[in-house]
């Protein structure tokens, strides 16, 4: 008969590879799903990047369909965003300048930084 020694060893050894089965399946789970969202970003800005401007435009905004207004929006954001980023670039550069101004003469209390 296996001593008790080398039956807790055995069953140490067991518990040691369920627990590597588990942890290579939440490895492979993660992976999983880490390729999934990768693949809904890439689908999400191919389709971004799609603007369905072939339909004429109608005369009025309130004859546009779903998806004429969709790709409107669309095109907008597009034509917007290096605009955008420009603003935000030059509204970090005159808070950093103007954090460093101090005025304790001039106002009572700190002023709220509007975000």
């Amino acid at each position: 008969e296996p001593a008790p020694e080398e039956e807790a060893a055995k069953e140490e050894a067991q518990e040691e590879m369920e627990e590597n089965v588990v942890d290579v399946n939440e490895e492979a789970a993660e992976e999983t799903k880490e390729e999934e969202q990768t693949e809904a970003v890439v689908q999400m800005t191919e389709d971004f990047n799609k603007v369905d401007m072939e339909e004429p435009l109608p005369d009025s905004p309130e004859a546009l369909t779903a998806k004429q207004e969709a790709a409107i929006r669309e095109q907008m954001l597009l034509d917007m965003a290096p605009i955008h980023e420009k603003i935000l670039t030059e509204i970090e550069e005159v808070t950093t300048f103007e954090d460093g101004i101090k005025r304790p003469y001039f106002h009572v209390k700190e002023l709220e930084r509007f975000n």
